[in-house]
């Protein structure tokens, strides 16, 4: 393949495929006979009746209903196994833990089991159906495809973040690691996303992070998490918090994307009027939007075009406020 410009794998996940690891990411295996129930009463999404291949995402909170992860479920033939962040496994994991008291579940630590492959782009099925040298099909919400390369089970699915049309190939991580073919097809057919465009185009989109957007000083619904918390079922931890949240229409902040024609800082604190309201989380430079960031803003300010001042380092940048996903409207100019 030949030598492309620094922007080219980012201009390919907009217009043809492009793919990368998320190493990101972890995996841990949950094993016994109650997974699936305690799951259900430990996190916000109704996942009692999960059936095999399937997939869901709930979030674990803490007793005040703050966020400890996010998870996305995988029910493969052999184990039911999560994903979350890497960064947060451990903490998560021993969270889980203190909730077991009679139940029969086992979790394993076992980040590295599988790859994550993450492709973007209108052509990523053609990508994968090349990879894998067999025709692929657009995997329904909410299930995993099995396919397989020479002797090992690979698994296709929608990628679990919403707002984000990428998919997952999950590979075992033998058949990737080292100068494997699979990867040597993968590195020569298909454009690879550094890292950090990556992040502009999960910017872009609005999706938060763990430890960057989802953390311990934020509910899910503030985090834009509404899609994986069930109202309609029964109590888990934290659930009166979100519930009298959003009864009462109490959601205090949420998460939104700002531009600015200056360079944005993690961190800095946001101003409405004079008024502190918010701070930014992730930044980004975007090939199409210029200065972008994530942050997190007072509901009674966060308007679609709003103007609002960042304070960093003794000097004030404006910016403006935006609801995700950012459009072709937004674009520097």
């Amino acid at each position: 393949m030949e030598t492309e410009s620094p922007a080219s794998a980012y201009e390919a996940a907009l217009t043809r495929s492009a793919w990368i690891q998320r190493s990101d990411l972890a995996f841990f295996r949950m094993a016994g006979t109650e997974v699936l129930d305690f799951l259900h009463r430990v996190s916000t999404n109704d996942v009692r009746e999960l059936g095999a291949l399937r997939t869901q995402s709930s979030a674990v909170l803490s007793d005040k209903g703050r966020m400890v992860d996010l998870v996305h479920i995988l029910t493969l033939e052999s184990a039911t196994w999560g994903v979350s962040s890497r960064q947060a496994l451990p903490q998560l994991l021993k969270h889980l833990r203190s909730y077991v008291i009679m139940d029969d579940v086992r979790f394993q630590e076992t980040p590295d089991a599988f790859a994550i492959l993450e492709f973007h782009g209108p052509q990523s099925l053609d990508a994968i159906s090349f990879l894998l040298s067999s025709t692929q099909h657009y995997p329904l919400a909410g299930h995993i495809d099995v396919s397989q390369f020479q002797s090992s089970h690979f698994y296709l699915m929608r990628s679990p973040f919403q707002g984000d049309e990428a998919l997952w190939l999950i590979v075992p991580n033998a058949d990737f690691e080292g100068g494997s073919e699979l990867r040597e097809r993968l590195e020569s057919s298909v454009h690879k996303l550094k890292a950090e465009e990556a992040l502009a185009l999960r910017v872009e989109q609005g999706i938060g992070h763990n430890p960057e957007e989802w953390n311990e000083k934020v509910n899910p619904l503030e985090g834009g998490l509404l899609h994986v918390i069930s109202f309609r079922k029964g109590c888990y931890i934290g659930q009166e918090v979100i519930a009298r949240l959003d009864s009462y229409n109490k959601v205090q902040r949420r998460l939104v994307v700002l531009t600015s024609g200056e360079t944005l800082q993690s961190g800095a604190l946001i101003e409405v009027d004079g008024s502190e309201c918010g701070w930014i989380c992730s930044t980004t430079l975007s090939p199409r939007f210029g200065n972008c960031a994530l942050g997190y803003i007072r509901t009674e300010q966060a308007h679609e075009g709003q103007h609002c001042m960042v304070q960093q380092q003794r000097q004030q940048v404006q910016a403006t406020i935006h609801f995700a996903p950012l459009t072709t409207g937004d674009q520097q100019r």
